[in-house]
């Protein structure tokens, strides 16, 4: 899951303190539902600054991966490593971690 910032701001030496707070809270919220709707036991939340350090896409945001029994420990989230999901499947699962926030 991703935590993306409205305003562009391009790599974290570009956000403001205040902003960089904000995605973090919501990543740390992110991180709770998907333990409370999936089953998660834990998380990686990190964040890519460059092209050199793996950031493909020029705008701040964060990634919040859900970590499970089976989850090899070591192991990042490699976007190429998954087939894409259906955009109803995507909405699904969005659905259910809204209702975990509440």
């Amino acid at each position: 899951m991703l935590v993306i910032p409205k305003t562009h701001r391009e790599t974290i030496l570009d956000i403001e303190e205040s902003e960089v707070e904000a995605v973090y809270a919501l990543a740390k919220r992110v991180a709770a539902a998907a333990e409370m709707a999936y089953g998660a036991i834990g998380a990686n939340i990190y964040q890519n600054n460059g092209l050199k350090a793996s950031q493909h896409e020029p705008h701040f945001h964060v990634h919040v991966v859900p970590k499970y029994e089976d989850s090899e420990t070591e192991k990042l989230f490699l976007q190429r490593d998954y087939e894409v999901i259906s955009i109803e499947e995507q909405r699904r699962i969005a659905d259910d971690l809204r209702a975990a926030f509440a």
